[in-house]
């Protein structure tokens, strides 16, 4: 993962919407997504799913509410081949942030991750 978003979430940090717990944590999953699907985060293809991610588990326990996506928009999403993989990869953040997150979060997460593996693999 590129120092610049390393950068972009300790920013999160230090302006107390971010956890320090929570970003090493994020840190580790992000490097094990990358990993699990040879892909390279850089501020270019990730600057948003690094800073949605953060902010989402935050919202999340501060108990925010979150919309859906559009039913046309989530439609499309789900035919993604990656679609399955990046639900399974999200229950993952579940699990080691101890966060549930909401299906609505969870299709916005799912929307950013599939789009990252297909820029990255051109597909």
């Amino acid at each position: 993962m590129e120092q610049k978003l390393n950068e972009r979430l300790e920013i999160l940090v230090q302006g107390k919407q971010l956890e320090p717990e929570l970003k090493v944590k994020i840190v580790n999953l992000l490097k094990k997504f990358e990993s699990d699907f040879a892909v390279e985060m850089t501020s270019e293809n990730a600057a948003m799913l690094v800073t949605h991610l953060p902010m989402a588990l935050m919202r999340i326990k501060r108990g925010e509410e979150v919309e859906d996506l559009d039913e046309a928009i989530l439609a499309e999403l789900k035919k993604e081949v990656y679609y399955s993989k990046c639900i399974e990869f999200i229950q993952k953040i579940e699990s080691e942030t101890e966060i549930e997150i909401p299906s609505g979060e969870k299709n916005y997460l799912a929307l950013h991750f599939c789009n990252l593996i297909k820029q990255e693999r051109r597909e």
